[in-house]
């Protein structure tokens, strides 16, 4: 799919939360920073959240506590 192009449509429940290592980018996709770029700072598995730092933007350094597992994705690598 990446080669060709095409784009896949696909219901929510089709889908699940990848959460990359500590130090990884990720990219907001819920929420107040949606559409931000960040680096995954923490991970809280009991209470299922996450910190964050905003990469980019007026907001690049700013630290975001208690983010949600489903308000954030890992990016994709194409180096990987």
């Amino acid at each position: 799919m990446l080669d060709s192009g095409h784009k896949l449509k696909l219901d929510q429940e089709h889908l699940e939360t990848v959460i990359p290592a500590i130090g990884r980018p990720v990219h907001v996709v819920n929420g107040a920073y949606r559409g931000c770029s960040a680096m995954l700072r923490e991970l809280d598995q009991k209470k299922f959240c996450v910190t964050i730092e905003i990469s980019s933007g007026p907001l690049k350094g700013r630290i975001v506590d208690k983010v949600e597992y489903g308000d954030i994705c890992k990016l994709y690598d194409v180096d990987m």
